[in-house]
C-alpha cells in the first residue's frame, strides 16, 4: 500500500497492489496507510527538523543515518499500531511479513510465503 496526501486541500489517495501475494490482508493495508496518514504531521515535522540540522541533500552521510532512523522508528511505530487495531476489531487479524517474509522465503529456497 502507499498514500499521497495533499494536506493543502485536506485530501489523500490510498493505493493498494490488489496483485501481491505477500500482502492479501486488505483490512490491515487501510489501516497501516490510515495511520501513515494521522502521522504525516508529525513526519513531515520531522523531515524539516533534519533538513534544518543536516541539509537538504539526501546523499548526506548524516543526514541520511538520521532520516533512516527516523523511518525505521516511524514503520515499527505504524506496524505495532496496525497489530493492534486489528487484534481489537479485525476481520483477518492474520499480518502479513512484508519484505521479511521474502527476504525469509527466498532464504529458505522458495518464493511461497512460509
Amino acid at each position: 500500500g502507499d498514500i499521497k496526501i495533499d494536506p493543502c486541500d485536506r485530501c489523500a489517495v490510498l493505493m493498494v497492489n490488489v496483485c501481491d501475494p505477500i500482502h492479501t490482508n486488505l483490512e490491515e493495508i487501510v489501516i497501516h496507510e490510515l495511520l501513515h496518514l494521522k502521522l504525516y504531521a508529525m513526519d513531515q515535522t520531522i523531515e524539516k527538523y533534519l533538513n534544518a540540522v543536516y541539509g537538504a541533500d539526501e546523499s548526506c552521510p548524516r543526514r541520511e543515518l538520521a532520516y533512516g532512523d527516523f523511518m525505521v522508528l516511524l514503520e515499527s511505530t505504524v506496524h505495532d499500531l496496525t497489530k493492534s487495531f486489528l487484534a481489537l476489531g479485525g476481520e483477518d487479524k492474520t499480518l502479513s511479513f512484508g519484505r521479511l517474509q521474502r527476504e525469509v522465503a527466498q532464504e529458505l529456497g522458495g518464493d511461497e510465503p512460509f
